[in-house]
């Protein structure tokens, strides 16, 4: 809001939103990847929400926007960050990747990936920690 928000009526949000610096962005989405994992381990998360190709796909995109918004502190959309995911991020995820982005939005039932998301995630969080 504060930076790309558009003002139709009211004041400017920067008058009503202080700065957030860089350092503040990082370890936001640090804890909110933490929280993530803490929520696809320990099965709070509803297995319709982990169990369907839709939800695999959208957490594997909200994974590399997380690592792209650490890596550069800028916010971009989830397309641009798995854009930066596939020229960035090592190899061995890249099909993971791929995969997510060719079945965005399928709600089929699939537990195959359920693992591989999960250990792209717990790589993401091991990468992150400061």
């Amino acid at each position: 809001m504060r930076e790309r928000g558009v003002v139709i009526d009211g004041p400017d949000p920067k008058t009503l939103i202080g700065p957030i610096s860089p350092a503040e962005i990082r370890e936001a989405v640090r804890g909110e990847l933490k929280e993530r994992l803490r929520g696809w381990s320990d099965g709070s998360w509803p297995a319709e929400e982990m169990t369907h190709r839709g939800a695999q796909a959208f957490e594997i995109e909200t994974v590399c926007r997380a690592l792209q918004t650490i890596e550069t502190a800028e916010l971009m959309t989830k397309a641009q960050a798995v854009a930066w995911a596939l020229d960035t991020l090592p190899g061995r995820w890249r099909s993971l990747i791929e995969w997510s982005q060719a079945l965005r939005g399928d709600r089929t039932r699939d537990e195959t990936k359920v693992a591989e998301v999960m250990s792209f995630l717990r790589w993401a969080v091991s990468e992150v920690r400061g």
